[in-house]
């Protein structure tokens, strides 16, 4: 009798076993863990458009003169990216020659006190951009 029950329980505990171990086909499929974001999305001229329009007062004139700018150093800036023939110095390059040639063009169409306004802006960033590779170099 012992042996017996021994038997069933030994049984029971493999089937039940194997019933664990197989695949439940109710539940959906888990879909693999989302892939890391890339270190820089790509600028969208809208939204910097936008936030120009926000700090800056743009009006209306302004902001359909400076979307054509942004667009355009957007795209020459992907290009840019994309063409594996560059070497890296080159790229670096090319890319800051097109943010020089853009951004005196957005200045052109600034008023004065809106172009004091947008050089407080870029020294922030450029200050805020100095604090985060100070950062990260050197970690408290």
């Amino acid at each position: 009798m012992k042996i017996r029950l021994t038997s069933l329980t030994i049984g029971a505990v493999l089937a039940a076993g194997s019933m664990l171990a197989l695949p439940i086909q109710d539940q959906p499929a888990q879909t693999p863990a989302p892939v890391a974001a890339p270190a820089h999305r790509p600028a969208d001229p809208n939204r910097q458009l936008k936030m120009l329009t926000n700090k800056l007062a743009l009006t209306a004139d302004q902001q359909s003169q400076i979307l054509p700018i942004l667009t355009d150093r957007q795209q020459q800036i992907a290009s840019i990216q994309s063409d594996s023939t560059l070497a890296k110095k080159a790229a670096h390059a090319k890319m800051k020659a097109v943010r020089l040639d853009s951004e005196s063009k957005l200045r052109a169409v600034l008023t004065d006190t809106q172009r004091a306004a947008y050089d407080q802006m870029q020294a922030d960033n450029r200050e805020r951009e100095r604090n985060r590779k100070q950062t990260s170099v050197n970690p408290i």
